[in-house]
Protein backbone atom coordinates (compact mmCIF):
# COMPACT_ATOMS: atom_id res chain seq x y z
CA UNK A 1 0.00 0.00 0.00
CA UNK A 2 1.15 3.50 -0.80
CA UNK A 3 -1.04 5.33 1.74
CA UNK A 4 -4.35 5.04 3.52
CA UNK A 5 -6.18 5.01 0.13
CA UNK A 6 -4.99 2.59 -2.53
CA UNK A 7 -6.34 1.16 -5.78
CA UNK A 8 -6.70 -2.61 -6.08
CA UNK A 9 -4.99 -3.53 -9.33
CA UNK A 10 -5.73 -6.52 -11.56
CA UNK A 11 -4.61 -9.73 -9.87
CA UNK A 12 -3.91 -8.01 -6.54
CA UNK A 13 -5.38 -9.28 -3.28
CA UNK A 14 -6.61 -6.40 -1.08
CA UNK A 15 -4.31 -5.80 1.91
CA UNK A 16 -2.08 -8.64 0.71
CA UNK A 17 -4.63 -11.19 1.97
CA UNK A 18 -4.36 -10.01 5.61
CA UNK A 19 -8.10 -9.22 5.54
CA UNK A 20 -9.75 -12.46 4.32
CA UNK A 21 -13.28 -11.01 4.47
CA UNK A 22 -12.33 -8.14 2.16
CA UNK A 23 -10.46 -10.48 -0.19
CA UNK A 24 -13.45 -12.83 -0.35
CA UNK A 25 -15.87 -10.01 -1.21
CA UNK A 26 -13.43 -8.65 -3.81
CA UNK A 27 -13.23 -12.14 -5.41
CA UNK A 28 -17.03 -12.31 -5.50
CA UNK A 29 -17.22 -8.84 -7.12
CA UNK A 30 -14.60 -9.84 -9.74
CA UNK A 31 -16.56 -13.00 -10.55
CA UNK A 32 -19.60 -10.83 -11.31
CA UNK A 33 -17.73 -8.50 -13.67
CA UNK A 34 -18.04 -11.02 -16.54
CA UNK A 35 -15.53 -9.17 -18.73
CA UNK A 36 -16.89 -5.72 -17.79
CA UNK A 37 -15.15 -3.03 -15.79
CA UNK A 38 -17.65 -3.54 -12.97
CA UNK A 39 -20.86 -5.49 -12.36
CA UNK A 40 -24.32 -3.96 -12.06
CA UNK A 41 -26.25 -3.96 -8.80
CA UNK A 42 -28.62 -6.56 -10.30
CA UNK A 43 -25.61 -8.93 -10.66
CA UNK A 44 -24.99 -8.89 -6.91
CA UNK A 45 -27.09 -11.40 -4.99
CA UNK A 46 -26.73 -10.94 -1.25
CA UNK A 47 -27.73 -14.59 -0.77
CA UNK A 48 -24.55 -15.63 -2.62
CA UNK A 49 -22.30 -13.57 -0.34
CA UNK A 50 -20.84 -15.37 2.67
CA UNK A 51 -23.28 -14.64 5.51
CA UNK A 52 -20.41 -13.75 7.86
CA UNK A 53 -19.58 -10.80 5.55
CA UNK A 54 -23.10 -9.32 5.27
CA UNK A 55 -23.10 -7.55 8.68
CA UNK A 56 -20.06 -5.54 7.50
CA UNK A 57 -21.41 -4.34 4.14
CA UNK A 58 -22.51 -0.83 3.21
CA UNK A 59 -24.23 0.14 -0.05
CA UNK A 60 -23.95 3.83 -0.96
CA UNK A 61 -26.13 5.35 -3.68
CA UNK A 62 -24.17 7.92 -5.67
CA UNK A 63 -26.25 11.09 -5.98
CA UNK A 64 -24.80 13.43 -8.58
CA UNK A 65 -25.62 17.11 -8.88
CA UNK A 66 -26.74 18.57 -12.22
CA UNK A 67 -23.59 20.69 -11.85
CA UNK A 68 -21.03 18.22 -13.24
CA UNK A 69 -18.20 19.93 -11.37
CA UNK A 70 -19.83 19.35 -7.96
CA UNK A 71 -18.74 16.45 -5.78
CA UNK A 72 -21.35 13.66 -5.63
CA UNK A 73 -23.15 12.87 -2.39
CA UNK A 74 -23.30 9.36 -0.94
CA UNK A 75 -26.53 8.07 0.58
CA UNK A 76 -26.52 4.97 2.78
CA UNK A 77 -28.82 2.51 1.01
CA UNK A 78 -27.87 -0.33 3.35
CA UNK A 79 -25.62 -0.66 6.38
CA UNK A 80 -24.80 -4.00 8.00
CA UNK A 81 -25.80 -4.74 11.57
CA UNK A 82 -22.24 -4.96 12.93
CA UNK A 83 -21.48 -1.53 11.49
CA UNK A 84 -24.68 -0.10 12.99
CA UNK A 85 -23.47 -1.48 16.34
CA UNK A 86 -19.95 -0.06 15.85
CA UNK A 87 -21.11 3.46 15.01
CA UNK A 88 -24.09 3.43 17.37
CA UNK A 89 -26.79 4.40 14.86
CA UNK A 90 -28.68 3.10 11.85
CA UNK A 91 -27.87 5.67 9.18
CA UNK A 92 -29.86 4.02 6.36
CA UNK A 93 -31.21 6.61 3.88
CA UNK A 94 -29.03 9.37 5.35
CA UNK A 95 -26.28 11.14 3.46
CA UNK A 96 -22.67 10.66 4.49
CA UNK A 97 -22.24 14.44 4.77
CA UNK A 98 -25.15 14.53 7.24
CA UNK A 99 -23.49 11.85 9.38
CA UNK A 100 -19.81 12.83 9.34
CA UNK A 101 -18.26 16.27 9.71
CA UNK A 102 -15.73 17.29 7.04
CA UNK A 103 -12.93 16.97 9.62
CA UNK A 104 -13.87 13.40 10.49
CA UNK A 105 -14.99 12.24 7.07
CA UNK A 106 -12.55 13.92 4.67
CA UNK A 107 -10.51 10.81 3.93
CA UNK A 108 -13.68 8.69 3.61
CA UNK A 109 -15.06 11.11 0.98
CA UNK A 110 -11.71 11.06 -0.85
CA UNK A 111 -11.81 7.23 -0.87
CA UNK A 112 -15.38 7.08 -2.19
CA UNK A 113 -14.65 9.83 -4.73
CA UNK A 114 -11.60 7.89 -5.98
CA UNK A 115 -13.75 4.79 -6.59
CA UNK A 116 -16.51 6.85 -8.20
CA UNK A 117 -14.07 8.61 -10.57
CA UNK A 118 -11.91 5.62 -11.44
CA UNK A 119 -14.64 2.91 -11.43
CA UNK A 120 -12.07 0.68 -9.69
CA UNK A 121 -11.91 -1.02 -6.31
CA UNK A 122 -10.16 1.08 -3.69
CA UNK A 123 -9.00 0.28 -0.17
CA UNK A 124 -8.84 2.53 2.89
CA UNK A 125 -6.91 1.85 6.08
CA UNK A 126 -7.97 4.19 8.90
CA UNK A 127 -10.01 4.17 12.14
CA UNK A 128 -13.78 4.53 12.08
CA UNK A 129 -14.62 8.21 12.18
CA UNK A 130 -18.07 8.54 13.73
CA UNK A 131 -18.77 11.20 16.34
CA UNK A 132 -19.02 10.28 20.01
CA UNK A 133 -17.77 6.73 19.45
CA UNK A 134 -14.58 5.02 20.47
CA UNK A 135 -12.17 4.87 17.55
CA UNK A 136 -11.63 1.36 16.20
CA UNK A 137 -9.12 0.39 13.55
CA UNK A 138 -10.85 -0.43 10.28
CA UNK A 139 -9.72 -1.60 6.87
CA UNK A 140 -12.18 -1.08 4.06
CA UNK A 141 -12.76 -1.90 0.43
CA UNK A 142 -15.12 -0.14 -1.95
CA UNK A 143 -16.36 -1.94 -5.05
CA UNK A 144 -18.16 0.10 -7.73
CA UNK A 145 -21.41 -1.10 -9.35
CA UNK A 146 -22.87 0.32 -12.56
CA UNK A 147 -26.10 -0.30 -14.44
CA UNK A 148 -24.73 1.34 -17.61
CA UNK A 149 -21.25 -0.23 -17.31
CA UNK A 150 -19.45 3.11 -17.61
CA UNK A 151 -20.07 5.15 -14.49
CA UNK A 152 -20.73 3.77 -11.01
CA UNK A 153 -24.25 4.24 -9.58
CA UNK A 154 -23.69 2.41 -6.30
CA UNK A 155 -20.62 1.75 -4.18
CA UNK A 156 -20.52 -1.52 -2.27
CA UNK A 157 -18.23 -1.23 0.74
CA UNK A 158 -17.06 -3.69 3.34
CA UNK A 159 -15.41 -2.74 6.63
CA UNK A 160 -13.17 -5.09 8.60
CA UNK A 161 -13.05 -3.94 12.21
CA UNK A 162 -9.88 -4.48 14.19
Amino acid sequence: MNGPIDAVTQGQVPFGGREPMLAKLHDYWRSKCAGRTMPARRDIDMVEIDRTILPYIILHDIVRSPDQSARPRYRYRLIGTELVNAIGADVTNRFLDDVLTPERGGLVWDWLDAAERSARPMTLDMPLAYPDREFRHARRIVLPLSDCGKRPDILMCCVSLG
